[in-house]
């Protein structure tokens, strides 16, 4: 009687442990046809006039240009490698004068990066970078000439008085994205981005000009990465949420020339890109000062959608943090007419608050 039972129990189990196994399998086909379900409605919800990218692909498109970057500073520079760079204390041109000395937050003299081979390629890439940002990512859209660019704006202004904000974006997104696609206006965004060629490759050669039978190889490198940035610059502006390069950080000195305050290290919207560091957060508890901005800080501002007013950091800063012991500090001397030109007025000692308005847009 006992086996019966027994038997009668096991076989009990073994139907309910395979209903058991046959409704996982079912649940898990009904979570795959809900995730397929929820694909089609997200990509339906996209019109085919924007191209929509997320976050994860702003992330990765900044790190690749990052990487362009600094893997053409690298070539540029090591096509010179045994030569010395010029300082910037024998330089005539103001303009690409403080473009260097701007690059350092510290108060340490660009000259003494200059003159080392290595160091000398994080002061270009900051160049470089702040270069890129200036011309291309400040631009309402790379590539449209300025009537244009401000007759949009103020059209997007006074949208924005009377319309909800998502419908605002969306016509912005859409807006971007035909003009975008029209002949004239590709025409019009290969001359400009020649012209930013010619500029990055103008300001470097002031201090360290590449030999003469490699210039043709080196701007053809420079235009592929040109063409990446202003290809990411014009997919962040043709999205119904709002991308934005917020502007690199700039010294800020008194009358005297000394250094206002230092830059201390934000884990949050900063990451160390030397390899020396193992830990963001332990830079930030040990208020790291920042030395060099190599890639500016890129956000992200609203939903898929352009709803709401959240905000995320797409891509931290890169950035190198100074070495106590190992650098010596020096004072910078500057005159007080380039202060009240340049330092005093554009300097952030921080990451400034996110104004994602299209006033920050020319």
């Amino acid at each position: 009687m006992e086996g019966i039972v027994s038997n009668e129990v096991s076989t009990a189990l073994a139907e309910k442990n395979a209903e058991i196994r046959r409704l996982r399998g079912e649940l898990l086909e009904a979570q795959d046809k809900i995730k397929e379900l929820q694909e089609k409605i997200v990509a339906s919800s996209h019109d085919s006039i924007i191209t929509f990218r997320d976050e994860d692909y702003f992330e990765a498109a900044c790190q690749k240009l990052c990487h362009h970057v600094q893997q053409w500073v690298l070539r540029f520079s090591k096509f010179s490698d045994m030569r010395l760079c010029r300082l910037t204390s024998s330089l005539q041109d103001e303009k690409v004068t403080d473009r260097f000395e701007n690059s350092i937050l510290d108060g340490s003299d660009v000259d003494t990066y200059l003159a080392d081979r290595v160091k000398r390629r994080d002061i270009f890439m900051s160049v470089v970078m702040t270069m890129m940002w200036d011309y291309i990512f400040t631009r309402y859209l790379f590539g449209m000439d300025r009537e244009q660019r401000q007759k949009l704006k103020t059209l997007e202004k006074q949208l924005s008085e009377v319309g909800p904000p998502a419908a605002v974006q969306r016509w912005r997104a859409t807006t971007l994205s035909l003009l975008a696609k029209r002949r004239a206006f590709k025409e019009q965004r290969a001359l400009d981005s020649e012209a930013v060629v010619q500029e990055i490759y103008r300001t470097l050669s002031k201090l360290l000009p590449p030999p003469h039978e490699l210039e043709q190889s080196i701007l053809d490198s420079l235009r592929k990465v040109m063409k990446a940035a202003v290809d990411l610059s014009i997919e962040m502006r043709t999205q119904k949420a709002e991308y934005i390069m917020l502007p690199p950080l700039r010294p800020e000195y008194d009358t005297n020339g000394d250094l206002i305050r230092k830059v201390h290290f934000n884990a949050d919207l900063m990451n160390e890109r030397s390899g020396e560091t193992t830990s963001n957060e332990e830079l930030e508890e040990q208020q790291a000062v920042v030395r060099i901005v190599l890639f500016p800080l890129v956000v992200k501002k609203g939903s898929d959608e352009g709803e709401g007013d959240e905000e995320i950091v797409v891509c931290p800063a890169q950035v190198l943090v100074a070495r106590p012991g190992k650098d010596k500090k020096v004072v910078r001397v500057l005159s007080g007419d380039r202060l009240s030109a340049n330092a005093i007025s554009q300097s952030n000692h921080s990451f400034p608050s996110i104004d994602m308005s299209t006033s920050n847009m020319i």
